[in-house]
This record gives C-alpha cells, sequence and structure tokens, in this order.
C-alpha cells in the first residue's frame, strides 16, 4: 500500500510598500499573489494579516503588542523611546506656549512704547507752546531748574534741548500753523495790514511786525443758508529794521512779505503809528491807496502835546510833588488815612469801604511816563482826597507850599473832564475790538467805521470849548484837536474814506455829524463802486427778475446777429447794461437806506451776515473798507498795561527765532484776545 502524500504550505513572497517612508515596513510586506494586492499586509515575524488602509498605526501596533524584541529594536532604530517622544511633544507644547507669551509681551511692550511716544510728543508740545505763547527765551528749556520741573511732572519724560526745539519742534509747529494761516488767507480779494514797529532795548535792535487783516465770507454747510461775515487779523513776518537806510530796508521787506503771502495788489491800506515814519515812507513808495493813522498814537500824541503847554505842565508839575511827598513820608500817609476816616464818619452820604478799610479810597497813585491813562489816575484820586489832602497839610507848616490853589484846583478839573472824555472813547474802541464778531468763529467787531463817529463825539463833549474854563484849558483841547485834525480831516481822501466805512455801518449810516451835501457824497462814492461790482461780478444771488446772473456772458443770438435791423436795434447793448447795473446798485443802495438803524451795542457783522442775501454787492464794498484796521495793534494793548507787558517779553527773545516766535505767539490767539498781565502795581495805590 502506498503512503499518502502531505501539503507542504510555501510561504508567501513578500513585497514592501513600493512609496514606504517609515521603518516598520521591515516588518511587513504585502503578498504579491493575493487577488486585492495592498488591502492586508503580512507580519514578516508570524505571516500574520493586518488590516492596511493607507496608514501605519495598525502595524505598529500589531509590532508593539506581539513583537516586543522587535519592537524595541525598531524603537532604537528610530532614536526615539515612548517617554522620550512624549517629552518632545511636551516641549513642542512649551515652545509653543512660550512663542505666544513672547508675541503679547512683544505686543504690549509696542503699545507701551506707542504710548510713552505719543506722551512724549504731547509734553514737548506743552512745553513748545509754554515757551512761544508765553514769549519766552527758548534757552529756558535749558535751565537746570526747568527740566528738573519737568522731571518732577513726568519722571519718564526727557525734556528737550534748547537744540532739539530749534531743529525739528520749532520749524515743525511754524509750519503747521503756517499751512493754517494760508488757507484762511487764500482766495481774498483785498486785505488790510498794519505795523507794529517796537524796539528790543536787551538786544538794541528794532523790528517790525506786520499783520493782515480781511473780513472774509465764509459758506455755511447748507447751500440755502446765508453767508457770514467774520474779521480775521494774523501776524504774517517779523522782520529786522536795517539801521541803514531803514525806509528802503522796510520797503523791500515788506514787498517781500506780500509776494510770499500772495496779497500783491490786494492791500487797500496800511495803518502806521505816527512814531514810524520809515514805515509810513515805505508804505507810500509800494503806493497803498491808503495810509491810516493809527488812532492810539495821534491821541496819546495830542495829549502829549497838551501835557507840554506851560500851564499844564506847571500844574502836573505840582501834583507829582504833592504825590511824592505823600508817598515818602509815612507819617503823611498815616495821617491821610486818619483824615479820611473822620470824614466818612461826619458825612452821611459816604460808604465805608469792603472790609472796613479805607485804603482804596485814600491812596494816592503815581504816573508811568508816557502813559496818559495813568496821568488820568493820579489826577482822579488826588482830586478825590482833596478835603484830606489840604487838611493834612495845613497841619504841616513845614509844607504848606504844596498845597494847590483854587485856580489850580479848577484847572486840575477841567483836565479830569477833557481825560475823562478821552478814555471813554479809548474804551469804545477796547470794547469795540473785543466784542462778538460775525457769525462764524466770533471775530472782532470792525473799529475802523467807529472812528468818525468817535471823533465827532471828542470835537462835542470833551474837546468843545466851554466858556469860564481856563485859557490853559483851551489851549490843551487846542492841541489835543489839533493832533485829530491834522491826522484825519485834513487828507480830503482818508476823511471820505472814513466817511463811507462809517456809512457802511448800520448803526451810523445816517451820519447825522454830517451835511446834506456831504452825505450825497458819500452816498454817490458807494453807488459808484457797487455799480463797478455789478460789473464786475456776478451777485452771489439770483437777481429779483429771475433772469440768468451770466446773461451777458452768454454768446450772441446767430439769428439777431443775422438781421439787418441788428444795425439799428442793437448798437445800445453796452449803454443798456451800464444803465443795468448803475439801477441794480441805486435799488440795493436804496434798501440799504430803508432798513432799520442798528443798535449802538449790537454788532454789524452779524447784522450784514444776515442779510447777505438781500444785499449782493454791498458786503463786497465792505470788505474794502472795514478790513483797514484804526489802530496799529490791538487797542487794549495801546490803552492799558497789556502793551507794556508784551513788550517786555518780546524784548527778551533772541534776535534769531524772533520771527518764529512772535508768529507761532500772535497765530495761536485770537488777535483782540486781552493779554494775561500782572496787576499794575502803580495803580492800585499806596496802602
Amino acid at each position: 500500500m502506498e503512503p499518502k502524500s502531505e501539503e507542504v504550505e510555501v510561504e508567501p513572497q513578500l513585497v514592501s510598500h513600493p512609496r514606504a517612508k517609515s521603518k516598520v515596513w521591515k516588518y511587513f510586506g504585502f503578498d504579491m499573489e493575493e487577488d486585492e494586492v495592498g488591502k492586508r499586509a503580512h507580519c514578516r515575524l508570524c505571516l500574520a494579516q493586518i488590516g492596511y488602509s493607507g496608514n501605519t498605526t495598525n502595524l505598529y501596533a500589531h509590532l508593539q503588542r506581539h513583537h516586543a524584541d522587535a519592537f524595541l529594536e525598531f524603537e532604537k532604530s528610530t532614536g526615539d523611546s515612548p517617554n522620550q517622544t512624549q517629552q518632545q511633544q511636551q516641549t513642542m507644547t512649551t515652545q509653543q506656549h512660550q512663542h505666544q507669551h513672547q508675541q503679547r509681551t512683544l505686543q504690549a511692550c509696542t503699545r507701551q512704547n506707542s504710548q510713552e511716544a505719543r506722551r512724549q510728543a504731547e509734553v514737548t508740545a506743552a512745553v513748545l507752546g509754554f515757551l512761544c505763547e508765553g514769549l519766552h527765551p527758548l534757552a529756558t528749556a535749558d535751565e537746570p531748574f526747568f527740566q528738573a520741573l519737568l522731571r518732577t511732572l513726568e519722571p519718564r519724560y526727557s525734556p528737550p534741548t534748547f537744540a532739539e526745539l530749534v531743529a525739528h519742534a520749532l520749524p515743525q509747529r511754524q509750519q503747521q500753523v503756517r499751512a493754517a494761516v494760508a488757507a484762511e488767507l487764500a482766495g481774498l480779494s483785498c486785505c488790510g495790514v498794519s505795523a507794529d514797529q517796537w524796539r528790543s532795548e536787551t538786544h538794541g535792535r528794532s523790528y517790525v511786525t506786520l499783520y493782515a487783516h480781511q473780513l472774509a465770507m465764509s459758506s455755511s454747510a447748507s447751500s440755502s443758508a446765508a453767508t457770514g461775515l467774520r474779521a480775521l487779523s494774523r501776524c504774517l513776518k517779523t522782520f529786522e529794521v536795517p539801521a541803514d537806510s531803514p525806509a528802503e530796508g522796510i520797503t523791500r521787506a515788506l514787498y517781500e512779505v506780500f509776494m510770499e503771502w500772495g496779497v500783491t495788489g490786494r492791500v487797500c491800506g496800511a495803518t502806521i503809528a505816527c512814531g514810524s515814519p520809515d514805515v509810513r515812507k515805505a508804505c507810500a513808495q509800494l503806493e497803498l491807496p491808503v495810509i491810516m493813522p493809527c488812532f492810539a498814537d495821534q491821541l496819546t500824541r495830542g495829549v502829549n502835546d497838551a501835557f507840554l503847554l506851560p500851564g499844564v505842565q506847571a500844574l502836573l508839575s505840582r501834583c507829582r510833588r504833592l504825590v511824592d511827598y505823600f508817598q515818602q513820608s509815612v507819617v503823611a500817609s498815616y495821617m491821610l488815612q486818619e483824615r479820611t476816616k473822620q470824614q466818612q464818619s461826619r458825612s452821611s452820604t459816604a460808604t465805608p469801604a469792603e472790609g472796613g478799610g479805607v485804603a482804596g479810597v485814600a491812596s494816592l497813585v503815581t504816573e508811568r511816563p508816557g502813559c496818559w491813562s495813568s496821568t488820568l489816575a493820579m489826577l482822579q484820586r488826588l482830586r478825590e482826597n482833596q478835603p484830606a489832602v489840604t487838611s493834612v497839610l495845613l497841619d504841616d507848616a513845614n509844607n504848606q507850599t504844596l498845597l494847590l490853589g483854587a485856580a489850580e484846583w479848577t484847572l486840575l478839573d477841567g483836565l479830569l473832564r477833557m481825560l475823562q472824555g478821552l478814555r471813554s472813547a479809548a474804551d469804545m474802541f477796547c470794547r469795540g475790538g473785543s466784542g462778538g464778531g460775525g457769525v462764524v468763529g466770533g471775530g472782532a467787531r470792525p473799529t475802523i467805521s467807529m472812528l468818525k463817529p468817535v471823533l465827532h463825539m471828542l470835537q462835542s463833549t470833551a474837546l468843545r470849548r466851554c466858556e469860564g474854563d481856563p485859557a490853559e484849558l483851551h489851549d490843551a483841547r487846542r492841541a489835543v484837536a489839533g493832533a485829530l485834525d491834522e491826522a484825519y480831516a485834513r487828507p480830503a481822501e482818508l476823511d471820505m474814506f472814513l466817511k463811507v466805512a462809517s456809512f457802511l455801518d448800520p448803526r451810523y449810516k445816517r451820519l447825522p455829524f454830517l451835511t446834506p451835501s456831504e452825505r450825497a457824497q458819500v452816498e454817490a462814492r458807494v453807488l459808484e463802486e457797487a455799480a463797478a461790482l455789478y460789473q464786475r461780478h456776478t451777485p452771489s444771488s439770483p437777481p429779483s427778475n429771475d433772469e440768468p446772473p451770466n446773461k451777458k456772458q452768454a454768446p450772441p443770438d446767430s439769428g439777431t446777429t443775422a438781421n439787418p435791423l441788428a444795425v439799428i436795434f442793437c448798437q445800445s447793448g453796452a449803454a443798456d447794461s451800464q444803465e443795468e447795473f448803475q439801477a441794480q446798485a441805486e435799488e440795493e443802495l436804496s434798501n440799504f437806506k430803508a432798513q432799520k438803524v442798528l443798535g449802538l451795542n449790537e454788532d454789524p457783522l452779524r447784522w450784514w451776515s444776515d442779510r447777505t442775501l438781500l444785499f449782493p454787492m454791498l458786503p463786497r464794498v465792505l470788505q474794502k473798507y472795514w478790513c483797514v484796521p484804526a489802530t496799529s495793534a490791538p487797542a487794549h494793548r495801546l490803552f492799558g498795561p497789556a502793551g507794556s507787558a508784551l513788550w517786555g517779553k518780546r524784548n527778551r527773545l533772541d534776535p534769531e527765532h524772533v520771527d518764529q516766535q512772535v508768529f507761532l505767539y500772535e497765530n495761536t490767539r485770537t488777535h483782540y484776545e486781552p493779554e494775561l498781565s500782572c496787576v499794575d502795581k502803580e495803580m492800585t495805590g499806596l496802602v
């Protein structure tokens, strides 16, 4: 019997994955004889079949579970153990967290640095504003105590040095302000200028600060709303007056400034102080239409001429000696207060001073040289204390020569009345210059329209001759009136300019101080200029007859020109247009005269701003006249202690930076805004 044959199992031929990258395929492969190659992997160690779906997870798990030795060999070949792999994962996670933390820290530091840089810029701008708007020398920035002050206020702040301010902060600030001023002056049709000449005694140099003034028309956001008027005053330049040929130097400087700011040919007039003859010559050489004398300067000149009269000079000299006696003598000052208390206790109508003291009433004040308002204060306080002063001197046998006689007291009373009237006129200009302005921006009220009425008021009140007044008082009034007449009444063209400026003010348009023929001449001048404007410009509002404003610019009708009758009927076209312009100007002027007179305390700029649609051309005439100021500097500087404080500050500035600092000082504040000055000690009296 033949033995039965046995079936022998043949090991499959395993082939590795053709694109295998993992080392685990060293222990696995595919059987190429299977029907579905690639669906199952075979273990080379135990020939077990493991499902394969595209990743080695199942292969790795089989090797770790069934072949520990091979798995350890595999781990060594890869260089990582399970613990090391876990540690690497933890390390990667930690590094990611650290990177995120660093990013957050960097962002926080960036924000902090940005805030610190912004804070640094803000403090630097504040320091520059303090130095420029306070007119302090820029070298103050290098003062140790000033830097210590800044570090105390802001410990993390690094104060700028003088060199840093001059190199960066100051030019940048000037460029910013200059761009704003240029935008305001862009497109102006006419403007006035004023020149303030001053001297720096510290450096021995003279300067001229030039201002531009305009009456701007600003349109509102709504097209149907009216156009507003506002007065703008801006500083253009501060330049040094050359010692050699000052008039020629000023002329050249003015021409360069006009060219730089683009106002050449648009300057309607200049306001000049009588103490600046070189500036006047320069304006004459530039052929400016109107050269307006400064009212404050002319008034001061007239008062000083009156003070130099022999009789007035003698009285003022005796008054000064009398005040000096009570200043220097403690006993006399004490006795003056005691006598004043006694007189007040006996007088039933007297009102005690607040706080129980009488020092404010009994004190005498001294005068400041060159300031006639301080002379007025001295005389006024002396007159108020006449009974007490006389009583004290009568008891002092050694100083009875200081007593004033009856005639001297009479002359003093007359001088008081005259100076008080002049001071009232000066206060009107101060209030007019600082009042609320146009509907936009709150500019300044015009002062040029007030000039003619104020001059007439002075001639009728403070400067009017009265019967029974001393001859010295007549001479004093004549001296003041002569200085004002010489400046404003004798130049015929200037006189007409002032009359037209007053006529265009709805407060003074009736001109009661003029004769009917003079009023007719003023109206004729306004009518002529309005008609010329109608001919040159298109009205801002459509005419009442609903004709298009550009009708006269339309091309001629071809049918009309081809008609033979055009030779007869079209010859009068130019004359008809001229008559139409004249009729429109007459209608507008008649409408203005028919309007109700504005109150004396009302704002004329607001009145005109509310009626720009009603009057198309008169506001344009207004711009030509009201842009010229009545004073070469703001009135509060010329009639008060603020001017002395400002001149003292400008006296300290370095010549190299005068233009920049004055430019920033004047243009970062309102032109008519009063300066904050210290208390005038000479006006407070003696305690």
